[in-house]
């Protein structure tokens, strides 16, 4: 038995942030574990054996999620689409591998309770649907044909394809119980608490019950004052303040802190977030710095740490990282004083007009309100005229490290940018800046005589700001002092402090790079996606090069 299941990333949650810019509805939490998985293992115990995965958004992480099937003795495989929007062309070419006369096809956003026996099945074909409100609501899963063609057209999207699906001969529609649904924030807050409350579903929920109703994963802090109203689950790793109340309908994914004396009722916390002390939430979905009141429908972005926040924003490694960048730009200082101090004096005996230039930068991480974002001046010594690194060096990174010492700025973070230069940036692209560190050696591919293009540097970046761990930065930083001691020519860039001259940020401000139209924020069809980082910049590593101040290291996946 065969089943294609479309995780693409055009399910109707996709466009409520902040959840679409870090989670396609195939990974969103439906207690212990991903949507996604929920199907699979559904799909399993009623005897689906070869699933296919058809993908678009995030598909690195939904395949690293559910691998090649082996671990429940089946076989998945995984097929990439373009446009998530249009993937059911692809339908045709998958009827022609596959030797069953029909094919389940479902989405990864619902799960309905299928009669996936094909002998109980009074039609060769069903279209599964559930009552809502006066009509029948398709759920997404249809038994079909595998035989004749199944999609006619390319530009079918998932409304024209139900009605191809109804349309052809034969079809019947049945009425089924729909037992996980996340199109909407509602819903999958409806879907966590009947997933967690209801045995009658059929889902694995691994957690163990301490008690009838409540779920509590290993490695659980739970305060002796704590007190807990069934049905609550609380995730591994997680901490329970003091005189914190959970439940009822409660749910806590892994890695969570809820501080003392707040209280959460019909809650969902997604994992790795943070709840501040005396907080009171009800009916309500957290997503890190995100609050989403159910009630009134409103989404809230927090930027104060003391409310709610990404519990790794204040983990261990990253204030490691942070200490540690300062201590070195200490020491950098004090190593390359001398150097700028003979800079200065040689500029000062020449006579030139100034020594100093400064720029206004962002401060991240920032939001994505123009309005809200805090800046910072950024000095560097006026260019010499020399194209080397050394003058790299004296000119822009020991200026800088005054910054990086008064904690604005990162020793190894992304490229330092301006206002109008982030808004310039495609829109997803933008989001993921935001939320990184800006710093002064940066990973920015530079291919030789000048062909790293604008989207190379993009997708460096983004690779750094969602792998980059300390090793790596303390790679970037031997990699860019190696350069130094050879003293590497700089390749021309764009961009804030360029090595084009004094103007360059004021050039750079009045003739903005040039931005394909199918990048922009407006296009549908975003050339590369950020969440793609991973996989384009693995591929490139064998042609790009890390050149000057912009180090890239492309040796492994280890780098």
């Amino acid at each position: 038995m065969r089943a294609v299941i479309f995780a693409t990333g055009d399910q109707a949650v996709e466009s409520d942030r902040p959840i679409a810019d870090q989670l396609t509805a195939a990974m969103m939490p439906v207690v212990d574990r991903p949507m996604i998985q929920h199907v699979v293992e559904y799909l399993t115990r009623r005897g689906v054996r070869r699933i296919d995965i058809v993908l678009c958004h995030l598909a690195h992480e939904i395949e690293s999620t559910l691998g090649d099937g082996s671990r429940w003795g089946i076989e998945i495989r995984h097929h990439l689409v373009r446009d998530p929007l249009y993937p059911y062309s692809i339908l045709n070419l998958l009827r022609t591998s596959s030797t069953d006369r029909e094919i389940l096809i479902g989405h990864a956003d619902t799960l309905p309770r299928l009669p996936l026996d094909p002998e109980s099945n009074s039609a060769p074909m069903l279209l599964a649907a559930v009552e809502h409100g006066s009509e029948p609501e398709w759920t997404g899963w249809a038994w079909i044909e595998s035989r004749p063609p199944i999609v006619t057209g390319d530009a079918i999207d998932r409304i024209a394809f139900e009605r191809m699906i109804a349309a052809r001969p034969g079809v019947q529609r049945r009425i089924v119980d729909l037992l996980l649904d996340v199109r909407s924030h509602d819903r999958l807050l409806r879907s966590n608490l009947a997933a967690m409350s209801r045995d009658d579903l059929g889902l694995m929920i691994a957690a163990p019950e301490v008690e009838p109703g409540i779920r509590i994963e290993r490695n659980v802090s739970l305060h002796p004052t704590a007190r807990v109203h069934s049905p609550i689950f609380v995730g591994e790793d997680s901490r329970i303040g003091e005189g914190v109340v959970l439940g009822p309908g409660t749910i806590i994914g892994s890695g969570c802190i809820v501080d003392k004396m707040s209280t959460l009722d019909h809650t969902l916390l997604f994992p790795r977030s943070y709840v501040g002390q005396g907080i009171e939430l009800s009916h309500a979905i957290v997503v890190r710095r995100c609050l989403i009141d159910l009630r009134n429908g409103t989404e809230i972005l927090l930027e104060d740490d003391l409310l709610l926040s990404n519990v790794e924003t204040t983990a261990i490694s990253t204030l490691a990282r942070s200490l540690l960048s300062r201590a070195c730009a200490c020491g950098l200082l004090m190593v390359g004083l001398p150097f700028l101090v003979a800079a200065i004096v040689s500029r000062r005996l020449r006579g030139g007009a100034s020594i100093l230039e400064s720029t206004e930068v962002v401060r991240l991480p920032s939001s994505d309100d123009p309005g809200r974002r805090r800046s910072f001046r950024l000095w560097r010594l006026t260019p010499s005229g020399s194209s080397g690194m050394r003058a790299d060096f004296v000119e822009r990174l020991l200026p800088g490290l005054v910054n990086v010492i008064r904690g604005r700025i990162r020793l190894v973070g992304v490229r330092p940018r301006n206002t109008n230069e982030i808004d310039r940036l495609p829109a997803d692209w933008r989001r993921i800046y935001l939320a990184s560190r800006a710093g002064l050696i940066n990973e920015d591919p530079r291919a030789p005589q000048g062909e790293g293009s604008a989207e190379d540097r993009l997708i460096s970046e983004t690779y750094w700001a969602v792998s980059g761990d300390l090793r790596h930065d303390l790679v970037l930083v031997l990699h860019y002092f190696i350069a130094v001691l050879k003293n590497e020519e700089i390749v021309p860039r764009d961009g804030l402090f360029t090595e084009e001259g004094p103007t360059a940020a004021r050039v750079s401000e009045a003739q903005p790079p040039q931005v394909d139209e199918d990048e922009s924020e407006s296009s549908s069809h975003p050339i590369v996606k950020p969440e793609d980082a991973h996989e384009v910049h693995r591929d490139r590593r064998s042609r790009l090069h890390r050149v000057g101040g912009r180090a890239a290291v492309y040796r492994g996946d280890d780098a």
